[in-house]
C-alpha cells in the first residue's frame, strides 16, 4: 500500500475529493435556490407527482445525476489495482482556470434551466431529460478538466475506455432495473411505518400512524405518516429504504462480478438475503430516531441536516462493515 502513496497519489485523491466536495456545494446551492426562488414551481411539480400517484400509483424521483455518479463509482471499482500505476503529467493552470469558469457557467445554466423553462416546457420531457444530462455531464467534465488537465484526462479514456463504456452499461442496467425495482417502495413504506410505530410506541404516549401523508397542501392517500403529535414523518419513496437496498444490491455485485473466480457463489444464497434484512432494518431505524430527531431537537433539524446525511452515514457505515466480515468468508477455501 505504501507504494501507491506517494505524494502525487495524494495528491491526486485530494483533487478527486475536491472534485466532490465542489459538486457538493453545488448540489446543495441548486436545491436552495430552486426552494427560494420567487418562481417556484413546486406547486406545478407536486400537483403533477399528486396526479401521478393517484392513478398510476408512481412517485415522482429525479435520477439524471445519479446515472453519472454509479458510472464513476463503478469504473473506480473496476479499475481499482490498474488506476494506481496510471501517471499523469503535468497541468496548465491557466486552463485550469478557464475550465473552473465553464463549470460555472455550465452550472448557472443548469440552474436557470430548471427554475424558469420546466413549467412551459411540459411536452418536451425527451428533450428535456436530454439536455438536462448534457448539462449534468458537462458540469462534472469541466471538473475533471480544471483539476487532472486535458491531455490527462484524454489519456485516461484512451487507457481505460472499455472499463468505462462497461461502466456506462452497468449504470444504464442499473437504472433500468432500478425503475422496476422501485415499484415496491409503497410496500416497503408500510412495513417501515409500523415496524417505527412499535419502536416509538414505549418512548411516546402519543404515537400516530396515519394512512394518508400532506406534502405541500397535497394529500398523498396511501402513504403513510408516523410519528407524534409535535412532529410526524412521511414515508414517501425516499425514506421507504427503497434506495438503500438498490445501492447494496449494485454495490455488493459489482465487486461479486469484478471477484466471481474466488468467489464461493453458494455463500451468496446466505450474503444476499442477510445484506438486504440488515439494509431495511437499518432504514427502520433511521426513521425511528429522525423522529425522535424531530421531538427531542427540532423539526428543522430532522429535515434538514439529519434527514439529508444520517441515512447516507448509515449506508456507507453498514456496508463497509458488511465487506469487512462477508468478503473473506465468501471467496474459495
Amino acid at each position: 500500500m505504501k507504494k501507491y502513496l506517494d505524494k502525487g497519489s495524494v495528491l491526486n485523491i485530494v483533487k478527486i475529493v475536491a472534485i466532490f466536495i465542489i459538486l457538493y456545494f453545488e448540489v446543495f446551492f441548486y436545491k436552495y435556490a430552486l426552494r427560494t426562488s420567487v418562481l417556484v414551481n413546486s406547486k406545478v411539480i407536486f400537483e403533477n407527482a399528486v396526479v401521478l400517484w393517484d392513478k398510476y400509483h408512481i412517485f415522482t424521483y429525479h435520477i439524471k445525476s445519479i446515472f453519472f455518479v454509479f458510472a464513476v463509482i463503478i469504473c473506480l471499482l473496476i479499475i481499482r489495482e490498474r488506476i494506481m500505476k496510471f501517471k499523469l503529467g503535468e497541468i496548465n493552470w491557466t486552463f485550469s482556470v478557464f475550465y473552473l469558469a465553464g463549470n460555472i457557467f455550465a452550472f448557472m445554466t443548469f440552474v436557470i434551466f430548471n427554475m424558469y423553462l420546466i413549467d412551459d416546457t411540459w411536452g418536451s420531457y425527451l428533450l428535456l431529460s436530454i439536455i438536462r444530462y448534457l448539462l449534468v455531464l458537462l458540469i462534472a467534465v469541466m471538473l475533471v478538466l480544471a483539476f487532472f488537465g486535458a491531455r490527462n484526462v484524454w489519456n485516461f479514456v484512451r487507457e481505460f475506455k472499455f472499463s468505462i463504456i462497461i461502466s456506462l452499461l452497468l449504470s444504464w442496467g442499473f437504472l433500468n432495473f432500478y425503475t422496476s425495482f422501485q415499484k415496491i417502495w409503497p410496500y416497503l413504506s408500510w412495513v417501515v411505518a409500523k415496524a417505527s410505530y412499535f419502536l416509538l410506541k414505549p418512548i411516546y404516549g402519543d404515537v400516530i400512524l396515519k394512512y394518508e401523508s400532506t406534502m405541500f397542501g397535497n394529500v398523498y392517500h396511501n402513504i403513510p405518516t408516523v410519528g407524534t403529535s409535535e412532529y410526524a414523518a412521511a414515508i414517501f419513496k425516499p425514506c421507504s429504504g427503497i434506495e438503500g437496498l438498490s445501492l447494496f444490491l449494485l454495490f455488493f455485485t459489482i465487486i461479486v462480478i469484478i471477484d466471481w473466480k474466488k468467489i464461493d457463489w453458494r455463500k451468496l444464497f446466505v450474503l444476499y438475503p442477510l445484506g438486504v434484512a440488515f439494509m431495511f432494518v437499518i432504514n427502520i431505524l433511521r426513521i425511528t430516531f429522525l423522529v425522535i430527531a424531530g421531538n427531542q431537537i427540532s423539526p428543522a433539524f430532522a429535515l434538514g441536516a439529519f434527514h439529508s446525511n444520517f441515512g447516507w452515514i448509515l449506508f456507507a457505515i453498514f456496508f463497509f462493515i458488511f465487506m469487512y466480515f462477508s468478503y473473506e468468508w465468501m471467496k474459495k477455501s
